[in-house]
């Protein structure tokens, strides 16, 4: 999935609610977060373990962070990540 915020996913529904109904499919073990700014996934993965989704693992593989300029057509690293925040999963 990729995601607009840490908590909408790029189509605007919501995170908790993708993560719950793939929880309920047996065979789903996994879930990706893709295509989507370091600064939203600490959030996202919070908000699946407060969601007490049943999955065995995410994949997690964000962009760059960086920000598309529409003037001048190309991306640009902001240089706000540094890290990728620690989850509480008690």
């Amino acid at each position: 999935m990729l995601f607009q915020d840490g908590e909408h996913t790029g189509s605007g529904d919501s995170f908790v609610e993708a993560i719950r109904a793939a929880s309920s499919i047996r065979n789903v073990k996994f879930v990706g977060i893709n295509c989507t700014s370091p600064l939203y996934v600490t959030e996202l993965l919070q908000r699946a373990v407060d969601a007490n989704a049943t999955l065995e693992r995410f994949i997690i593989y964000p962009n760059g962070g960086e920000t598309y300029d529409p003037e001048s057509k190309r991306y640009a690293y902001n240089g706000d990540i540094e890290e990728l925040g620690s989850i509480n999963t008690s």
